[in-house]
């Protein structure tokens, strides 16, 4: 399975029925990886909310917090690898009076504690970058939280600028 740059779906011609339950109580995002390795949005799942989805094993998932741009987790991982739904040494006519959909848990990330004072902080305290630059705390802090600021601003405008 490719992480990183080289993320993209790939064909098959393994089904995998599944059913995306957003676990967390933000809006999340979910998209489709592509054939190029683009995010393709797919819906806004609210909280509580799921969806049946019909993909293959080759198309890799991400779920994003809607507001902040936090990638939520599946299985403790950034990026969900559907598996087959169809098991080859069973015969396929038996296999379809009994098919099931998996359900695939959305859940927020186990963070350290550092990232969640880190994310409470830009969420709660910082309005710009040069703000930051004024605090009295040490130079790498600064940096983070510059970074994490940066990162959700860019997520925000981008959300604002699809919306209009």
């Amino acid at each position: 399975m490719q992480h990183g740059p080289n993320l993209r779906s790939s064909n098959s011609i393994h089904h995998s029925f599944v059913i995306f339950a957003n676990t967390t109580k933000r809006k999340v995002d979910v998209f489709w990886v592509d054939y190029e390795g683009k995010f393709v949005h797919y819906m806004c799942l609210k909280p509580d909310d799921r969806i049946i989805v019909n993909t293959f094993s080759t198309h890799p998932w991400i779920f994003i917090d809607s507001e902040t741009g936090e990638r939520m987790h599946v299985e403790h991982s950034e990026i969900f690898w559907p598996k087959p739904s169809i098991d080859a040494s069973i015969p396929l006519e038996a296999q379809r009076r009994t098919l099931r959909r998996s359900t695939v848990n959305i859940h927020f990330p186990l963070r350290t504690l550092q990232d969640t004072a880190l994310w409470t902080i830009v969420k709660e305290m910082v309005r710009n970058v040069r703000e930051v630059e004024t605090w009295e705390i040490p130079r790498i802090l600064k940096v983070q939280v510059i970074n994490l600021f940066t990162k959700y601003e860019k997520h925000r405008q981008s959300m604002e600028a699809a919306r209009t």
